[in-house]
């Protein structure tokens, strides 16, 4: 339950929106920023903006459409300083997203995501970018010059297809706008040497085309005390619109971003047994693994697999990765209805190396994707309406090196992979009395993947046992400048072994699957909609390195929704709700286990089956032409039904590391049972309330003040099921204020996010064969000053 402090914080935030501030959305028109989530399209000066999306392949007003989303229009994104993913959760609370190791970030919806990240994992949300898939990676650079982001709830299985289990998240730049000269541009100061530059021009070549040119850089020192978790990202898009005539529409982007810094930051934030002895230092003291105190700290942890103590981590951090892609959309209106054909190419380069999750992670690859859909979307105004298409992805994989490196065990891997696919999908609505409309939808997919690699290891491993654990005190190391393994030293004095371990694999396989969609939508009335739906969705199977059988299976989800989107008191007033029931079968979940070989490998397994169900509550009031207040209320009661799988027992039978309990034990192996828990990224409850408030001042000037708080209830930040990896409900709360000058030619202003300097974590994970719990943390305090210009 939400306390009586958070309740107080909530309340105390909306009075000072006053003393807040946000951009105006647009020239001459009410300001609708981040506190009211979803700013205008179209505004009225009385009533709240009506905001197209095109999340069902068609424009449609938000409102009228009968699915779930939430949407965030791009001066919400620009005013809340979001330049990565992770901050998109103040803004959809149904969403979490965490910028994690290097290039990638986490993102879930409900209890349902990836936690792991890599080229043999598939995300379970579809990250969009102009109606292009981004595979994996590079989801961060796509953050500026937008129009919105839409984030769509609940599995996407027909029109979104493969890897939409949870959902879809739709990045939509700002396209070219024909006869117009004009930009803006905008600058920003902040602590911990933060800057950030925006530009975008459009430049208009005759009466039926133009330009449109954006780009941004944004860097900042480190957030914690040793420097890490810095950034430093530039980017730029150049997009091209031509209109030949009324019924053709191309439009051409190009993008390229290059990311580095010092990435995700970790910290010691526990341990996982009441054994060893915590840290005296807290997260709040945001002191980074290569800091004095965590590396004095480390050397008094044992490693269970040498049996030594733990030798200061070397800050080998290194971030240069670089994405490119060109995409274009055609678009012809033909009698039957408009033809869409989307081909793309994106190129993704990454070369990192990162101590964030407690161990070295370093990861050489080049990406290449091609994808290309063609569709038919009947015209909206008609009783029958419908889209069909075909869809076609090449996702090529090389990784000359993938390392990881804990000190006692270290992993060399070099793979490639390939994963094609085809599609051929149809939507179709009809309506069977003026206001009521049934809708049905089906696709098939047919995967085939290849992989094609091979691993080897190094493990150091104790021989002397004491009742206390394993205890070889001179035992060595494996230097984290080595990049390939080493014949074993089967014996030494000191008590240790070195094993080699080599997998060889070389694996196809072929997934094919039909999704599907049933909907009965009702206009009760032109501002009352209410509807129904069932839709399923699937993420592709993959691989792993092993012995055996090396070879996971797809993961299925079903969701049932009903909902209602309502506008009263003359469109001053919204009210939407949706209640979710979704069942979530067949969870890829990795982790540490062992195959015939007794080799310790990382396999994937379908191990989760889980229940998600909750009500969400959307509520938006203009209830002064200058005011505009929001809430989003989320209460998820997700639960696994399922969660049982096998760990090794590398200790004896003390412990099987996790909070859950244990179905088996034998000298090798744990049984491990986490059924009834609550799954990782499904707090309970989820808010996020804002109120803007518009000044008019002389000369038609206008002070905008925005504040906007997020909470959420305890959250499990990774799948031990450990209460150390869960953080405890928190509140975070932004504000910002600026002025604007007359019809919005120059505005400057302040803002202050996270503005009671909480701490949260992010991500955690245990450091194999250890009791140390190392996590991420999100953004401390931060505030500055930008100023900008429209012309």
């Amino acid at each position: 339950m939400i306390n009586r402090r958070v309740l107080a914080t909530t309340t105390f935030s909306l009075l000072m929106a006053g003393a807040a501030s946000a951009e105006r959305a647009a020239a001459g028109s009410p300001a609708t920023g981040a506190a009211a989530s979803a700013p205008a399209s179209e505004s009225t000066d009385m009533g709240l903006a009506e905001i197209v999306v095109t999340a069902q392949r068609r424009e449609e007003s938000s409102q009228r459409a009968a699915i779930a989303i939430s949407t965030v229009a791009g001066d919400a994104v620009a005013n809340a300083n979001i330049s990565r993913p992770g901050g998109l959760t103040d803004l959809v609370p149904a969403l979490q997203a965490t910028d994690d190791t290097g290039p990638y970030s986490i993102f879930y919806v409900r209890g349902v995501g990836n936690y792991s990240a890599n080229a043999l994992s598939d995300p379970a949300l579809l990250f969009n970018f102009d109606g292009v898939t981004v595979s994996r990676a590079g989801t961060s650079g796509f953050f500026y010059d937008l129009e919105r982001v839409e984030v769509l709830k609940g599995p996407q299985g027909t029109l979104y297809g493969r890897n939409a289990t949870g959902g879809a998240i739709n990045v939509i730049s700002k396209a070219p706008v024909l006869g117009e000269f004009g930009g803006d541009a905008s600058v920003e100061f902040g602590n911990y040497s933060s800057q950030r530059e925006d530009v975008a021009l459009n430049l208009p070549v005759g009466d039926i085309s133009a330009f449109r040119i954006a780009a941004f850089h944004v860097r900042h020192d480190g957030y914690m005390d040793d420097g890490t978790e810095s950034q430093n990202d530039t980017g730029t898009r150049v997009s091209f619109l031509l209109v030949p005539s009324d019924t053709v529409k191309v439009k051409i982007v190009a993008d390229y971003f290059h990311q580095g810094g010092d990435q995700a930051g970790g910290t010691i934030t526990g341990v996982t047994s009441a054994f060893t002895n915590a840290p005296t230092f807290s997260a709040s003291d945001r002191l980074g693994l290569f800091s004095p105190q965590v590396q004095a700290y480390l050397q008094t942890q044992t490693d269970f697999l040498n049996g030594a103590k733990f030798v200061p981590f070397q800050n080998v951090n290194n971030e240069d990765n670089r994405f490119s892609g060109i995409s274009a959309t055609v678009d012809w209106t033909t009698p039957v209805g408009t033809v869409t054909v989307v081909p793309a190419y994106r190129d993704s380069k990454l070369d990192y190396s990162s101590f964030a999750t407690g161990v070295l992670l370093a990861e050489q690859s080049h990406e290449k994707e091609t994808t290309f859909e063609a569709r038919l979307a009947s015209p909206s105004d008609q009783a029958f309406r419908y889209i069909v298409g075909l869809y076609y992805l090449d996702d090529p994989e090389d990784v000359p090196l993938y390392n990881i490196n804990q000190q006692a065990n270290a992993t060399f891997s070099q793979y490639s992979t390939d994963t094609i696919s085809h599609a051929a999908f149809a939507n179709l609505s009809y309506s069977i009395l003026p206001d009521v409309r049934i809708e049905g939808g089906a696709r098939y997919t047919k995967d085939s993947k290849e992989f094609q690699g091979a691993e080897q290891a190094n493990a150091i491993i104790c021989t002397i046992q004491t009742p206390y654990g394993p205890s070889c005190p001179d035992a060595g190391v494996l230097p984290y400048t080595q990049t390939a393994a080493i014949a074993p030293e089967y014996y030494n004095p000191n008590g240790t072994i070195r094993t080699l371990t080599n997998f060889v694999n070389n694996q196809s396989a072929s997934y094919n699957k039909v999704t599907w969609r049933a909907g009965l939508d009702w206009d009760i009335t032109d501002r009352n909609l209410l509807y129904a739906s069932v839709e399923t969705g699937f993420k592709s199977g993959g691989f792993f390195f092993s012995s055996d059988y090396n070879v996971y299976q797809p993961e299925t989800i079903t969701a049932y929704t009903i909902g209602s989107k309502n506008r009263f008191l003359d469109n001053k007033l919204q009210a939407n709700i949706e209640l979710f029931d979704w069942k979530y079968k067949n969870q890829q979940i990795s982790h540490l286990g062992t195959d015939s070989l007794h080799d310790t490998i990382f396999p994937t397994e379908n191990v989760g089956q889980s229940t998600i169900k909750g009500i969400e509550l959307d509520l938006q009031a203009r209830p002064l032409q200058n005011t505009v207040l929001s809430t989003d209320i989320q209460y998820n009661d997700a639960v696994y039904n399922s969660f049982v799988y096998n760990t090794p027992n590398n200790n004896g039978g003390v412990s099987n590391g996790t909070g859950c309990p244990s179905a088996a034990v034998t000298a090798s192996v744990y049984t491990v049972n986490c059924s009834g828990m609550q799954p990782p990224y499904a707090p309970r409850w989820s808010v996020s309330a804002g109120v803007q408030e518009t000044i008019p001042l002389w000369n038609s000037a206008s002070l905008v003040g925005n504040a906007l708080i997020h909470y959420q209830s305890t959250t499990l930040t990774a799948l031990d099921f450990l209460p150390v990896e869960e953080q405890h409900g928190y509140a975070m709360t932004n504000f910002d204020l600026t002025y604007h000058a007359q019809a919005d030619k120059f505005y400057a202003g302040g803002y202050i996010d996270n503005a009671f300097n909480r701490t949260a974590l992010a991500f955690s994970f245990v450091t194999p064969f250890s009791e140390i719990l190392t996590s991420t943390l999100q953004p401390p305090r931060t505030f500055g000053v930008r100023v900008g210009t429209h012309f």
